[in-house]
């Protein structure tokens, strides 16, 4: 089953920023593979937080490296885990067997990462990585919407229903 279109993810866009060729090509097939429609690339941090910004509403996950030019994906994980538009968006971190990438994904998991997907990967690691956070992925954004919802509430004074919508986030918080 495609997890894109016709599946629980709303936004069938994914943006993948990667610096590696062979791995931007298997990343896309293996994710159009699953269902995600349009694919955005790019191999600059800078670049990736102005596409993620510019398509907000249209991209439903974003697959990073490590190592991008003129901002890191860790900086570009925290610089979209600080913007009150984006903070929700699912983030997949690329990283090697190589111990000291590792450390740096256990560092990510604090930084707000959704997971990593250490490499080498094939085409069925991807969709079966998907299958397993799919639902984490989807907590992850409600809550994202309903802390969304509470500032909006709580600038008009509705502080009343903004700790109802706080309470419907802390119940979906991922397990």
């Amino acid at each position: 089953e495609k997890l894109g279109k016709n599946s629980r993810i709303k936004n069938p866009s994914v943006l993948i920023a990667e610096t590696n060729y062979e791995d931007k090509t298997l990343l896309k097939e293996s994710l159009s593979m699953i269902g995600f429609a349009n694919v955005y690339e790019t191999s600059d941090g800078v670049e990736a937080f102005d596409i993620l910004n510019q398509k907000a509403n249209e991209i439903g996950l974003v697959v990073s490296n490590w190592e991008l030019s003129n901002l890191s994906g860790a900086q570009l994980l925290k610089k979209i885990r600080g913007h009150t538009k984006l903070n929700s968006v699912p983030f997949i971190m690329l990283a090697t067997q190589d111990s000291i990438e590792q450390a740096k994904s256990v560092h990510a998991v604090d930084e707000g990462i959704s997971t990593y997907l250490i490499r080498p990967f094939d085409l069925q690691t991807l969709p079966s990585l998907m299958e397993n956070i799919l639902p984490q992925l989807e907590k992850q954004k409600k809550v994202g919407q309903y802390l969304k919802e509470k500032q909006h509430f709580e600038k008009q004074g509705t502080s009343e229903h903004a700790l109802n919508l706080l309470q419907h986030a802390i119940k979906n918080l991922p397990d």
